[in-house]
């Protein structure tokens, strides 16, 4: 531990530098994409969406399924089928994150209060008019909240993802390790921790706007 320390900045720079831009936009892109994905199988897989219980059990059955693989299993078949760099290290974390926010975000969905959308139905406003009128906005903080977690987490495993190729600050973690470089080690954490702390800053902020507003 106390090789760590001082870390080293100047040994490998330009590798630190392009090996963290790499990693943020990895976890940036997959977050987003995996979103995508995401929202309409959590649609799918909340019982107080859809009327249809067959469709529900068929999707949550999938998605426990699916996320039963772990990451760098997908990783390492992503990496083998278009070889190493960050798109298949992207695209593996795009599919992790679709099933893993898929069922947060079903689950927020189910936790919302009945009765504005009672009262939404009430007024004659169809399916579509009362998901968008009553029950996103009660699920939206907690989506943000879960959205920001899922930006960190992404983040921390595009290290992991570079150890098997898939892009990132990982391939030189792993390498400064190797061969005993424990000052670029100690600057590559510390550079992980100053990005997820940013983040973590920024949820925090934007969760006391979304306090505000409410």
């Amino acid at each position: 531990v106390t090789d760590l320390v001082p870390p080293d900045f100047t040994t490998a720079r330009t590798e630190l530098i392009t090996g963290m831009s790499e990693s943020i936009a990895i976890a940036f892109i997959s977050t987003t994409l995996g979103l995508f994905i995401a929202v309409p199988l959590g649609l799918l897989s909340s019982r107080n969406i859809v009327a249809r219980r067959a469709v529900f059990v068929a999707t949550r059955s999938m998605l426990v399924l699916f996320r039963g693989i772990p990451e760098l299993i997908i990783a390492v078949l992503f990496v083998s089928a278009m070889g190493l760099g960050p798109v298949p290290g992207t695209l593996a974390l795009t599919l992790v994150t679709a099933f893993f926010m898929s069922k947060l975000i079903a689950d927020t969905f189910e936790e919302v209060d009945p009765s504005p959308r009672e009262a939404v139905f009430a007024t004659g406003a169809t399916r579509v008019q009362e998901l968008f009128g009553s029950v996103l906005p009660q699920a939206m903080p907690a989506l943000v909240s879960q959205i920001l977690y899922m930006l960190d987490v992404n983040l921390r495993s595009s290290t992991v993802l570079g150890i098997v190729g898939g892009g990132g600050i990982g391939f030189l973690l792993l390498g400064s390790i190797r061969v005993f470089e424990f000052g670029t080690t100690g600057a590559v954490i510390f550079s992980i921790f100053v990005v997820v702390y940013a983040i973590e800053l920024i949820g925090a902020w934007v969760r006391s706007e979304l306090a505000k507003a409410n």
